[in-house]
């Protein structure tokens, strides 16, 4: 059957009441100063080969833009309908694609009375649809859903929409006919906050810290420009909130969802059972789609469950005018959060929102309520909250010392040498512990890190035995200290070239973090890392690049985190690699004792050849600036203070500056410096 316009009730394509503007037929023009994004444009390029492409995100993500900007500088041919600029019905959305597309293609068969369209074009053609969420609010999902189903191989869809759009995508991503960019990938970096600091504030920009920045905003643009305009004065910050009410709050009209905006604002998750408990309502899913359907600023959590959560400077802004308008009412419902989260079995966000009401002592009996389940989900930061549950308060009475290690073992961070002393001792204490879950939970505990903390320290073989021995012993449902031994054995496995052993210990270590559902922290990167290396092996270099991405984004914790970074390098081309190794550098920086990370860096660099000699221009404006500083008599925090930057970001330009001129002091580098004569005059924030 051939035809693009095939449709549940066939019906005919009429002219809308209007004429078609012919603005609606073509991009937007860009704005001076828009931030070039040859990423995205690249990735673009190639996701707009298949038959649909969605590009789903909140407001103020670029999302037009872009593809305005990939419109203009493809080579390729795009119809443009902007099916958002106005209330359409489902007849005047049709026309209006058949507007474009015969735009695009004269003599096609779009006509005011045709019903069908050959299914023949005489070159690929790009069809994009702009502000599509508005079309979905006129009921045309399914018709165009056929209509994807029935479109000639070369014509290719591209869906900008505000939500995800009900158009059969998780049978389109099964059968690999749908292509994804959402709010993660639209989110600015850290040189694409800086182009907007630039454009917006000029020399100023020099004062702000661009990495800060775009922590703070979560590389939301539009929140980077509003961060941008608050700089300089608190008359402009009340800019940035009048912007807020009147986008966010005004434009829903309704005063019921409005105060639903406001209240669910005390969640750092809205789900609908999370909002329903918080809220005492039983339509919340219903609220929260409405919501997303209306642009209200809510980026799609991922994986099971889901639900939304506020950008972090929307988030902020609603609390504060929640607390402005009704402050009794916003401290009872931190009072309900947290019991609706530990409800919930969100006990770290139950705590806050319990300090947040009660204050600490309140936080912490929660905490200390739920010692086991935290520990079990991989927060060891909690490990020693088990000495106040009744076994574990008769343990520390039994023996004294148990505390003081668990003390030293939560604070050895990265510290192989202190972290393995401090799991031998708490292993051979908690040996002597009568049977039960907290004496379970600390031998497995203990016995996972000591695992990590041989393989870390380059011994490998060691490494594997204990961590098979610790996964064997460990309680099916603890959680992390199984997943986290699993997945240890499993890259000790490959690293002694154990293939074999190497896949089934990494899907062990999947299904043991699953059966608790942790995704975060050091095993669940940790089992990443596993999956990856399993990856690579069978030659899919693609999933295993994704699976080290998906491992940095589930931990802070150094040596994870240098793990993935080298693994990246090795998997990508000269530049990239030598990119992400720098970076692994920096992490590598923060750990003691971890002599297989240094090897794999040093076999990284290797592969990669030896660095050209440093010059002039391969240290960066701000690391220039920073180099001429670390050549006076001031501090790194004095050094802070004189470019107006955190003092963190002084220690990580100063990293950097070592690392590239090949030395390990402040002392060498200034000397590195002067010998190559890299400073020169000019001062100025970082």
């Amino acid at each position: 059957m051939s035809t693009l316009a095939v449709f549940r009730h066939p019906r005919r394509i009429e002219p809308v009441a209007e004429p078609v503007a012919p603005g609606w037929l073509r991009p937007p023009p860009l704005r001076a100063g828009v931030v070039e994004r040859p990423r995205l444009l690249r990735r673009l390029e190639q996701l707009t080969r298949g038959p649909l492409t969605v590009v789903a995100a909140p407001t103020g993500y670029g999302k037009t833009t872009l593809l305005a900007s990939w419109a203009a500088s493809t080579h390729r041919r795009v119809a443009w309908a902007s099916v958002g600029s106005y209330e359409l019905d489902a007849d005047g959305f049709w026309a209006l694609v058949a507007a474009a597309l015969e735009q695009a293609e004269p003599g096609l068969g779009f006509g005011p009375h045709s019903r069908r369209v050959p299914a023949w074009l005489s070159h690929d053609l790009t069809l994009v649809l702009d502000g599509y969420e508005q079309a979905c609010s006129s009921g045309v999902d399914e018709d165009f859903s056929r209509f994807l189903e029935l479109a000639p191989e070369r014509l290719h869809v591209v869906v900008c929409t505000r939500a995800e759009p009900e158009l059969a995508l998780p049978l389109r991503r099964a059968r690999g006919t749908a292509a994804e960019l959402g709010a993660r990938e639209l989110s600015l970096d850290g040189d694409e906050t800086a182009a907007v600091l630039r454009h917006v504030l000029g020399d100023r920009a020099t004062g702000v810290d661009a990495d800060a920045v775009a922590r703070r905003t979560e590389g939301w643009p539009a929140a980077v420009y509003l961060a941008a305009l608050a700089a300089p004065d608190a008359d402009e910050a009340r800019d940035v909130a009048d912007y807020l009410r009147l986008e966010l709050l005004d434009a829903q009209g309704d005063e019921t969802l409005r105060s639903f905006l406001l209240e669910a604002s005390v969640l750092e998750r809205l789900t609908a059972s999370l909002c329903d408990e918080l809220l005492r309502r039983r339509d919340s899913g219903a609220m929260l789609r409405s919501l997303v359907r209306r642009g209200a600023f809510l980026t799609p959590l991922e994986g099971p469950g889901r639900g939304y959560r506020y950008p972090r400077p929307v988030r902020e802004f609603l609390r504060a005018e929640l607390a402005r308008v009704a402050p009794a009412r916003a401290r009872d419902l931190q009072l309900r959060a947290a019991v609706a989260c530990e409800h919930a079995g969100l006990y770290e966000e139950a705590a806050d929102h319990a300090r947040r009401a009660a204050g600490d002592d309140a936080a912490g009996s929660l905490l200390d309520r739920h010692a086991l389940g935290l520990v079990r989900d991989g927060h060891i930061e909690h490990l020693e909250r088990l000495l106040a549950t009744r076994a574990g308060a008769a343990a520390a009475r039994r023996h004294p010392a148990l505390g003081a290690e668990l003390h030293r073992f939560v604070h050895a961070g990265s510290d192989i040498p202190a972290l393995s002393a401090a799991a031998e001792r708490i292993a051979t204490l908690s040996a002597r512990l009568p049977g039960g879950q907290v004496r379970s939970l600390l031998q497995s505990t203990a016995q996972a890190a000591r695992a990590y903390a041989l393989l870390l320290s380059g011994d490998v073989a060691r490494a594997y035995e204990a961590a098979v021995a610790a996964y064997v012993q460990a309680d099916p449902d603890s959680g992390a200290p199984a997943g986290q031994a699993a997945a240890v054995a499993s890259l000790a496995a490959s690293r002694l070239g154990l293939g074999a052993a190497a896949a089934p210990l990494s899907r062990a270590a999947a299904s043991a973090l699953e059966r608790r559902g942790v995704r975060s922290g050091t095993a669940a990167a940790l089992a990443d890392l596993a999956r990856a290396s399993v990856a690579e092996e069978r030659g899919d270099p693609a999933e295993a690049e994704r699976l080290c991405l998906a491992a940095l984004r589930r931990t802070e914790e150094p040596a994870a985190r240098t793990f993935a970074l080298v693994h990246l390098a090795r998997l990508r081309g000269a530049g990239p690699a030598r990119e992400a190794l720098e970076q692994a550098r920096l992490e590598l920086s923060r750990c003691a004792g971890a002599e297989l990370l240094e090897q794999l860096a040093a076999e990284s660099e290797s592969e990669l050849g030896p660095r050209d000699d440093v010059a002039r221009g391969e240290l960066s404006p701000a690391e220039q600036r920073v180099l001429q500083l670390l050549m006076t008599k001031l501090t790194q925090r004095e050094i802070a203070n004189e470019l107006y930057v955190s003092l963190n970001t002084v220690k990580t330009h100063a990293r950097v500056i070592y690392r590239k001129l090949g030395v390990g002091s402040r002392t060498a580098a200034v000397a590195a410096a002067r010998e190559l004569n890299l400073v020169g005059g000019g001062s100025g924030g970082v």
